[in-house]
């Protein structure tokens, strides 16, 4: 993660961190503003938390979880936010294809990102385990 971020010259200002790195964080930058948008966080294919029905990213655990910030970053929330990125990449476990039979994986979190104004792609890769880093990189 900071080696992307030094790669690309990334600000300090721009790497959200720990507690930095929640759901209401991501709802109140002017994503708009950014041209990648860099998740290193953990994925949860659909099912995996009870009563969520699709993939999601696993952000920071906010102080007063409310119904505007779980923690969870779904596909339904993604579409929702106004972007205007070359690329959104979900560096997080389970972004091709969940193990459970039907399971859809993490990087379908970014299937609505043309519709949430993101002009390139949308990338994923599959690795699994622990993933010990729960933070973001905007």
């Amino acid at each position: 993660m900071n080696a992307v971020a030094k790669d690309l010259a990334v600000p300090a200002s721009d790497i959200h961190l720990g507690a930095d790195a929640g759901e209401t964080t991501v709802k109140h930058l002017n994503l708009a503003d950014y041209r990648i948008i860099y998740f290193a966080t953990h994925g949860l294919v659909a099912g995996d938390v009870k009563g969520v029905a699709e993939p999601s990213l696993a952000l920071s655990i906010p102080k007063q979880p409310s119904a505007l910030d779980d923690r969870l970053l779904t596909a339904s929330k993604v579409a929702q936010l106004k972007l205007n990125a070359d690329w959104v990449v979900p560096s997080a476990c389970n972004t091709v294809a969940g193990d459970k039979p039907g399971a859809v994986g993490v990087g379908a979190v970014v299937l609505p990102c043309p519709r949430a104004g993101v002009a390139g792609d949308a990338l994923g890769g599959r690795f699994g385990g622990h993933d010990p880093a729960q933070h973001i990189d905007l």
